[in-house]
């Protein structure tokens, strides 16, 4: 079994680009996998902190999140008010 590599200057230019391109990918995974591995550890962590923080506190969250809805939309509704009210008194 033989390889047949192309003679012409153009085409091997981008056979050596090819490769060049995935070598130097592996050698950027090589010089940086201490920084991958710390990555993905701290990202367990912090999901796992996330996940016992919602499960312990979940009901204050979900009060939380409703009453600021509502303390959104009575703004608005002031808000909305005040607007109105200024372009009556301008008539």
């Amino acid at each position: 079994m033989s390889i047949c590599f192309p003679v012409s200057e153009e085409i091997s230019q981008y056979i050596t680009t090819g490769l060049g391109y995935f070598d130097k990918a592996i050698n950027d995974l090589k010089a940086t996998w201490k920084v991958l591995v710390i990555g993905i550890v701290a990202a367990l962590v912090l999901s796992i902190v996330l996940l016992a923080f919602i499960r312990t506190c979940g009901s204050f969250i979900v009060l939380l999140i409703i009453l600021v809805y509502l303390a959104g939309l009575v703004g608005l509704g002031v808000g909305c008010m005040v607007v109105s009210n200024e372009g009556i008194e301008g008539l």
